[in-house]
């Protein structure tokens, strides 16, 4: 391996194909390899993206930290383990994802060799959690830049902790703007897995967590399917909300009409069925599924909270609505269900839009950012003949 690579560290939480972790893959997997040599780390063990990641010849160092009771009585030997392995690989950027990775990557390269820190910020944080709050506060001046997804994490970091404005860079997520165009608009006529063919399906895709907002669309079905017997709901994902939002659907004598099939990779073969994805976030950092959505030609209807005005342009790629407002999201998908040339327009104009998140302009932006904070090293190096 050639020394003069730069040399960058990615932390994360753990390696389960969600958001930040699909985010970190797309980043190491772009960058280039004659000019930067990257590890990964992860704090809990597993996961299908570390599996990923080794297929692509990429190091994956797992601290093995348990969760819960288990894994603060076990902090001690996790920093030990993941700052043996900080000063092995010697890196030049630590690159942390997530807030838990961010909070020990930071105290694990104090004893190392004190690398350059880039903390990446996936989510506005919609509870309320002060003691996160705290220690952000109190560790701001050991990181150099917080990688922040959208402008409304910025805004948030900034209100949050008092991050200045000269620690903020904006790095929107970048999507594989391919993966939701796996089949073609024509394959809408065909039956899908868990899809009752025939069907218009309203989609929503994600994490099955209170955040999303997926019980404000089950409360709402009863106003969209009533009268509608070629309506169907299909909600992708798999999370902690699970039972409740079965429980509801039960309730409301809907389990035929609204489909849960769990979490899926093929995601393009649900877009191809969708007249429209909803996405009733009640927070939301960024908004990977909204762009999947446009790349797919699917109108967005989505909450008006926090980044997904950056990515839906309200009455031009999509709807905005008001978050947890029943009414305004029944009135917001059946006005769109009963107009199709509106419809049309808009799955032109959102195609066009999602260029904006490319992979490439997500890695040309981080590669630009790792460059800068090695010079500002250099720099100190020759100021300080350290």
């Amino acid at each position: 391996m050639s020394s003069n690579r730069t040399r960058v560290y990615h932390l994360i939480t753990e390696l389960e194909p969600a958001g930040a972790e699909r985010v970190l893959y797309q980043i190491v997997r772009g960058l280039d390899r004659d000019r930067f040599e990257t590890r990964v780390g992860a704090l809990r063990a597993g996961g299908s993206v570390g599996a990923w990641l080794r297929a692509e010849g990429i190091q994956v160092f797992e601290v093995d930290m348990q969760r819960g009771w288990r894994g603060a009585l076990g902090l001690a030997g996790a920093l030990r383990r993941l700052s043996r392995d900080l000063c092995e690989f010697a890196p030049d950027v630590l690159h942390t994802h997530l807030f838990h990775a961010g909070a020990i990557g930071r105290v694990a390269a104090r004893g190392a060799n004190r690398p350059r820190i880039a903390s990446h910020v996936h989510t506005v944080e919609g509870r309320s959690l002060p003691w996160r709050n705290r220690f952000d506060r109190l560790t701001l001046r050991w990181i150099d830049v917080e990688i922040c997804v959208s402008q409304a994490v910025a805004r948030d970091r900034a209100r949050r902790i008092g991050a200045p404005e000269s620690k903020l860079r904006v790095i929107p997520n970048g999507v594989d703007l391919e993966r939701p165009r796996q089949l073609e608009r024509v394959t809408r006529a065909k039956a899908t897995t868990g899809l009752v063919p025939g069907m218009r399906t309203i989609l929503a895709i994600g994490r099955l967590d209170r955040q999303k907002g997926f019980d404000v669309l089950v409360e709402t079905a009863p106003h969209l399917l009533s009268g509608n017997e070629d309506l169907q709901i299909v909600i992708v994902g798999e999370g902690p909300e699970r039972e409740t939002l079965e429980r509801a659907i039960a309730r409301l004598g809907l389990a035929e009409r609204v489909l849960m099939p769990g979490y899926r990779e093929d995601i393009g073969r649900y877009l191809a069925r969708a007249e429209v994805l909803v996405m009733p976030s009640r927070w939301e950092g960024f908004g990977i599924t909204a762009v999947e959505a446009m790349a797919a030609g699917v109108p967005v209807i989505a909450s008006d909270v926090d980044s997904l005005p950056e990515i839906v342009e309200h009455q031009r790629t999509g709807l905005l609505v008001p978050p947890e407002d029943i009414a305004a999201l029944a009135n917001a998908v059946r006005s769109l269900l009963a107009d199709p040339a509106t419809r049309s327009a808009m799955s032109d104009a959102a195609r066009a839009a999602s260029e904006r998140f490319s992979i490439e302009s997500m890695v040309c932006a981080c590669t630009q950012l790792y460059e800068e904070l090695c010079n500002q090293s250099t720099r100190r190096i020759e100021e300080t003949g350290a």
